[in-house]
């Protein structure tokens, strides 16, 4: 690694003053940090030394070893932080990945709670309602009752954290029961579900054609609910 700089004097006070830096890693191709960048940025999980210079090494048909990657990711993790931006560049779960800064945490949480305001789909909020006035109940029992599949639906009720796993029941298979969570209680407002609206008092609604089938690839219309609690540092 070789460091390069230009500097001059200021002519003010005479107080000598660095105006660029740069390194150069011999080892590295020219260009070595968008290629780094691009890679970690597509990565599902942090990306590791030894994978990134494997990928180099084969695209720029030379030999490029981990401990070159290694050095370099370092040397660029300083220039990020240096940079002062909304992302940082860390070293984690032994690989890289992008973070965004601490500071902008609060600004993300508004952003991705507005993003991710997604609709239930109206299978989703029945098989919701089903479940919060029959738990605990198992997907066969709601399937039995609602006469379609609920396997997507109940996909999309437990990622939205408005329902749980409870337990097993005791019928042949000991298949999966399913009870609201305390979500379920904090989003409708509700202390307990003793305080949820009595089923006789509740307005009768036309049946959904048994021939109906909700799929993961299926297209469906959605209801007026929406839940999404954020996460941080997924952006």
């Amino acid at each position: 690694m070789v460091f390069h700089k230009e500097e001059f004097w200021a002519t003010s006070n005479g107080i000598k003053v660095i105006v660029l830096a740069h390194f150069k890693m011999e080892r590295l191709p020219e260009s070595w940090r968008a290629d780094c960048e691009a890679l970690i940025f597509a990565a599902e999980r942090p990306i590791t030394a030894a994978h990134m210079a494997d990928v180099l090494s084969r695209h720029h048909q030379m030999e490029i070893t981990e401990a070159d990657v290694d050095e370099g990711m370092h040397q660029l993790i300083d220039e990020w932080s240096a940079r002062g931006g909304g992302l940082q560049l860390r070293s984690v779960a032994g690989g890289f990945a992008f973070f965004s800064h601490p500071d902008q945490h609060t600004l993300l949480l508004l952003d991705v709670a507005e993003r991710n305001r997604k609709k239930l789909s109206a299978a989703a909020l029945e098989t919701l309602s089903i479940i919060a006035y029959k738990q605990p109940v198992s997907r066969p029992e709601l399937e039995s009752i609602r006469g379609v599949n609920c396997e997507y639906a109940l996909q999309r009720l437990l990622e939205k954290g408005l329902i749980e796993i409870t337990g097993r029941s005791l019928s042949p298979g000991r298949p999966i029961q399913y009870g609201t969570s305390d979500f379920f209680l904090e989003y409708l407002g509700v202390n307990s579900l003793a305080d949820l609206p009595k089923l006789s008092d509740l307005t009768a609604v036309d049946d959904e054609p048994n021939d109906e089938k909700y799929t993961s690839n299926t297209n469906m219309e959605q209801a007026d609910i929406v839940v999404d609690p954020p996460r941080q540092n997924e952006i």
